[in-house]
């Protein structure tokens, strides 16, 4: 007996991002660490989707996995991934490069590192547009558009460069001491001690 694939509806039509059984293993002194186990969802296109969880669970893991950055010591062990049907694994470098400009980015957890201070949010979503091959004027047209579905307000996202009144002020907490990871402030570095 032959099984044969149900026909497609609009609803698998639909479907922007399937992970199936996604596994991601580390390499960590020579030895395999499993850090996500059987990871199942889908999202739609036009959907809004929120994967939550403690930390450490690897939400951040997962999502380097979808856009195929994980670290030189990390893999994709098992399952699949599949962005508007197409198979992640199977794509070559050129593929996954002009599909991470087009169609899937990543979007870190600590703005304050991805975004530059100094020049308006709106801008600086309009050069990923000019990136991808838009005129100025339609890029800066399509960030401002981008940013009201998200419900971003025109006055913080404007395009236009705007001269503060007063200097900004320097950051209540310096960069942490011991080296952490993401480079923390000392008031979120759990290993930092407070100085009176």
């Amino acid at each position: 007996m032959s099984s044969q694939a149900p026909p497609a509806t609009a609803a698998t039509t639909a479907t922007a991002l399937v992970v199936d059984r996604l596994h991601v293993t580390y390499k960590v002194r020579a030895t395999d660490r499993l850090a996500v186990r059987d990871v199942s969802f889908s999202i739609g296109r036009e959907q809004t989707f929120g994967l939550v969880g403690e930390s450490g669970c690897g939400k951040s893991t997962t999502a380097l996995a979808i856009t195929r950055y994980l670290p030189s010591n990390g893999r994709i062990s098992g399952g699949s991934i599949s962005v508007n049907g197409q198979d992640l694994a199977s794509m070559g470098p050129d593929a996954l490069r002009r599909l991470r400009a087009r169609t899937i980015s990543m979007v870190y957890q600590e703005p304050a590192r991805a975004l530059n201070p100094s020049i308006r949010v709106g801008r600086q979503v309009a050069e990923v547009y000019e990136l991808a091959g838009l005129k100025k004027a339609e890029a800066l047209e399509r960030a401002e558009e981008m940013l009201r579905v998200v419900q971003i307000p025109r006055s913080s996202s404007s395009t236009s460069r705007r001269q503060p009144s007063t200097p900004p002020s320097k950051p209540k907490y310096s960069t942490c001491s011991h080296r952490c990871a993401r480079g923390s402030t000392r008031q979120s570095c759990s290993s930092a001690t407070t100085s009176a």
